[in-house]
C-alpha cells in the first residue's frame, strides 16, 4: 500500500465528518507520521470512528493525538476503562 494516500474508508470517514478538510489533514499527517497508527484504525472500524470523531471536534485533541498517536489510540480503543493517574499529573 501506498502510504500517500489514505485508505478509503478512513477517507470515507473523514467526508463524513463534522470537518472533512480538517480531517483528512490530521489524518494525512498521521499517514506521514506514524502509519502504525493509521494502520491501527484501518483494521478497527470504531476506533477509527471514534478518532475521526475527536479529530473532527477538536484543535488541541488532535494535536495531542499527534504527539502521542499510538497511546491516544489505546485511549479511545478503551473509553470504557479510565486511564491510570500518575502523581506527576494530578
Amino acid at each position: 500500500m501506498s502510504r500517500t494516500a489514505l485508505p478509503s474508508d478512513l477517507e470515507g470517514a473523514a467526508e463524513r465528518s463534522a470537518a472533512p478538510a480538517s480531517v483528512r489533514a490530521a489524518l494525512a499527517h498521521l499517514l506521514e507520521r506514524a502509519p502504525a497508527a493509521i494502520d491501527r484504525v484501518r483494521d478497527d472500524v470504531l476506533l477509527a470512528n471514534r478518532l475521526v470523531a475527536v479529530l473532527a471536534a477538536s484543535r488541541s485533541l488532535t494535536r495531542q493525538i499527534d504527539a502521542d498517536p499510538l497511546g491516544h489510540l489505546d485511549v479511545l480503543a478503551a473509553l470504557d476503562q479510565r486511564p491510570p493517574v500518575h502523581d506527576d499529573t494530578a
